[in-house]
């Protein structure tokens, strides 16, 4: 079973911001959070030193050994919960390596979810997991 999506607008503002900050090249972070009512809910996103290109983006392995620290354990109050990241210019569409990234997310916490925007279009997001080895876009998931 897969929980429904709730983000937190504070973080879709920041993460769009964070894709304002590099229209050029990609960037990304972690989504905390966590299992409330049966709802998978957003509450924050971290991010930290990254090295990326126009169509690819790595998170910096000192930094995700610290969140994994600080966050990595389920039942806490934040939680990773997730990954976001951004196609400038491209779109927002699930890549390869997007699928084989989420596939990882998702062998730690089945619930985990991607989040892709492209900064050129500013309302566009999209939200997925992996289901039955395909990408499944959320189209159902609530903002407040």
């Amino acid at each position: 079973m897969t929980h429904p999506v709730k983000l937190r607008k504070k973080v879709v503002n920041k993460i769009r911001e964070h894709a304002r900050s590099s229209m050029r090249n990609e960037i990304a972070g972690l989504l905390l959070g966590s299992i409330r009512k049966k709802t998978l809910v957003v509450t924050d996103v971290v991010t930290g030193k990254q090295v990326s290109s126009p169509t690819h983006v790595v998170l910096e392995e000192e930094f995700l050994v610290r969140v994994a620290f600080e966050y990595g354990r389920l039942g806490r109050r934040k939680s990773v919960v997730g990954w976001y990241h951004s196609h400038p210019g491209l779109g927002c569409f699930v890549s390869g390596v997007d699928f084989d990234t989420q596939r990882r997310f998702q062998s730690f916490f089945p619930e985990a979810i991607g989040l892709i925007v492209d900064p050129s279009l500013p309302e566009k997001l999209e939200v997925f997991r992996i289901h039955q080895n395909k990408a499944k876009i959320i189209s159902e998931y609530t903002i407040s």
